[in-house]
């Protein structure tokens, strides 16, 4: 066992369908997201990159940070 965790961002580039799916789950097990890495709780998934259409960002109970982009 480790006295600390050094935190984590790990990134996920999905096609809509599977970013769809993920929402989804995130949604109906009530883990709050949001499209910005500084606001994981505003529940949007606008991807704010030219070109994009979804991004979502999420922590865990350990405060790793997810991203999900399509």
């Amino acid at each position: 066992p480790a006295d600390t965790i050094d935190l984590a961002h790990v990134a996920f580039r999905v096609g809509k369908p599977q970013f769809d799916a993920i929402v989804d789950r995130l949604r109906g097990l009530a883990i709050p997201f949001g499209n910005q890495h500084d606001d994981t709780r505003n529940g949007r998934t606008e991807d704010f990159e030219p070109g994009g259409t979804g991004r979502i960002y999420f922590t865990d109970e350990n405060g790793h940070l997810f991203e999900v982009v399509c």
